[in-house]
C-alpha cells in the first residue's frame, strides 16, 4: 500500500481475480453438459438457444484459461479509481470493508456496475475505512452471490 499524505491518496496493486488451474475433467464436464443442453434444445425446436449454449461454452472455455492481470487501485479525494477508470463519490452509494475476506465492497448508484469489489492486498482495512467514511456512508453488506459463485468456479 502506498499512501501519499500530501495528496491524500491510497493506492495499491492486486490481481484481477484469484486464478485457479482448471483440469481436463473440468473442460470435459463443461462441454458434455453444454452439448447435452444444446441437443435437448434442438429436440425442443429451439435452435437459437442451442447455438447460444455452444457459444457460451466456447466463451467459458476461453475465459477459464485466461491468467489474471495486475490491476491498479487508487482512492483519492475525487473518488475510486480502478484500472484508470474513475468512479466519482457522487455515483457511489455506500461501502463496507470486509476485513476477514480482505475486500472492500462499494455499492454504486449505476445499474450497469452495481458493486465494486476491491481486493485489499497490502492495504490496512482500518485506514481505508477511515478514509472512505469521510466521503460515502458505511453500510454493512455482503458480496453479491453471483460474485461468490464465480469465485468458487475459478473466475
Amino acid at each position: 500500500m502506498q499512501t501519499n499524505n500530501t495528496k491524500n491518496i491510497i493506492s495499491w496493486n492486486a490481481l484481477e481475480f484469484e486464478y485457479k488451474e482448471k483440469s481436463a475433467d473440468w473442460f470435459w464436464a463443461v462441454w458434455i453438459i453444454s452439448l447435452g443442453l444444446a441437443v435437448l434444445s434442438v429436440f425442443l425446436d429451439n435452435l437459437l438457444f442451442a447455438i447460444l449454449i455452444i457459444l457460451g461454452a466456447f466463451t467459458l472455455s476461453l475465459q477459464s484459461v485466461k491468467k489474471p492481470r495486475t490491476v491498479e487501485f487508487e482512492i483519492n479525494e475525487e473518488g475510486v479509481i480502478i484500472d484508470k477508470k474513475l468512479y466519482l463519490y457522487n455515483t457511489l452509494e455506500s461501502f463496507w470493508v470486509a476485513s476477514k475476506e480482505k475486500k472492500a465492497i462499494i455499492k454504486s448508484k449505476k445499474l450497469v456496475v452495481p458493486f465494486l469489489i476491491l481486493p485489499l492486498e497490502n492495504v490496512d482495512p482500518k485506514y481505508l475505512r477511515e478514509y472512505l467514511i469521510k466521503h460515502i456512508k458505511e453500510e454493512e453488506m455482503s458480496e453479491p452471490i453471483a460474485h461468490i459463485i464465480m469465485e468458487k468456479l475459478g473466475f
